[in-house]
C-alpha cells in the first residue's frame, strides 16, 4: 500500500506532452509516480530527483466502434503492482489491455475481457501478491474472473467454462453477474468486486484471495468466503477499505432532483 506524504505542487515532467493516467509507486527506488502518456509510453517520475525515465511502451489496441454508456467514454487506465515491477494498461469501459514487465520493458500478457457489456464498467483488473509471486486478477468474460502469473502469463485459476446460451440449462457454478472494478484490501487478502446484475442494479461482492488460489478455483463464483452485499441503484463509484475487514463506500447522488448522501458498509 502506497503511503502518501505531504502535498506539494509540481509541474508535469519534461518531455511528457499529454498524460493519459498516473499511478503511485513505492518500490526499491523510493516513492514516485508511473506516468502513462497519450502515446502509450510508461515512465517513472521521481519528483524528489526531478527526473522522468521511460520504462516501457504499451500497444493496447483502440476500439473505434466503442459506444459510450451513460457518458462513460473509453479511456486508458494505468495499474501498477505493489512491487513496482509490473504495470497494466487497459481500456476502461472497453475490452483490451496488456500486462507489462517494467524491468524488461516487454508485454507479458495480452488481455481480452470478452466484451459482454464491457462499456458499463471499468476494466476489471487488480495486482496482488501470492506466495511471493506477482499475480494479476483480470476479467476474461462478463461473468468470469481469472488470476494469472504477471511474469509469465500462466493461468492459475483453470476451470471449466460456466456459461450458457439463452434457453440452455445453467451449468454448475454459473454466475449471473457482470464483474466491475476490483479493489484489493490493504493486506492483500480480500478482493472487492464493484459489479452489477440485471435489473440492472449494483451488487458488490468480496472474497478471499488465498481461498481462491490455494484450493477452490470457483471461489469467485460461489465459494464459502464470497460475501454478497446489498443491492444498490448504482455501481462504479468511489470505494475504500476500512482496514482489511468491512468495505465502505460513500457517495453524493442526485435522485429525483434531490441531493442524497448514503454510506454502505
Amino acid at each position: 500500500m502506497v503511503q502518501v506524504g505531504p502535498v506539494t505542487d509540481a509541474g508535469f515532467p519534461a518531455g511528457v506532452e499529454a498524460i493519459a493516467d498516473l499511478a503511485p509507486v513505492d518500490d526499491e527506488a523510493g516513492w514516485g509516480w508511473l506516468v502513462l502518456d497519450a502515446g502509450g509510453v510508461i515512465s517513472r517520475w521521481d519528483l524528489a530527483a526531478g527526473t522522468c525515465r521511460a520504462l516501457a511502451a504499451a500497444s493496447v489496441p483502440g476500439e473505434p466502434g466503442h459506444q459510450a454508456w451513460r457518458g462513460q467514454d473509453l479511456r486508458r487506465r494505468l495499474h501498477v503492482s505493489a512491487s513496482g515491477l509490473f504495470a497494466a494498461v487497459v481500456n476502461d469501459y472497453g475490452r483490451f489491455g496488456e500486462v507489462i514487465d517494467l524491468r524488461a520493458g516487454r508485454v507479458t500478457m495480452a488481455l481480452d475481457n470478452g466484451g459482454g457489456d464491457a462499456e458499463t464498467v471499468p476494466f476489471s483488473l487488480a495486482f496482488a501478491r501470492h506466495h511471493g509471486r506477482n499475480v494479476v486478477i483480470h476479467r476474461t468474460a462478463w461473468n468470469r474472473l481469472d488470476v494469472s502469473d504477471a511474469a509469465t502469463g500462466r493461468l492459475l485459476t483453470a476451470r471449466e467454462p460456466a456459461s450458457c446460451r439463452s434457453g440452455e440449462p445453467r451449468p454448475d457454478h454459473y454466475l449471473d453477474y457482470f464483474h466491475g472494478a476490483l479493489h484489493l484490501s490493504p493486506d492483500g487478502a480480500r478482493i472487492f468486486d464493484d459489479g452489477w446484475f440485471w435489473q440492472p442494479a449494483g451488487y458488490p461482492a468480496a472474497w478471499e484471495l488465498a481461498a481462491w488460489l490455494d484450493g477452490n478455483a470457483w471461489e469467485s463464483e460461489d465459494g464459502p468466503t464470497r460475501i454478497e452485499f446489498c443491492w444498490l441503484e448504482y455501481w462504479d463509484r468511489a470505494f475504500t477499505w476500512i482496514g482489511s475487514h468491512p468495505a465502505a463506500r460513500e457517495l453524493l447522488e442526485v435522485n429525483r432532483g434531490k441531493l442524497r448522501h448514503a454510506q454502505h458498509t
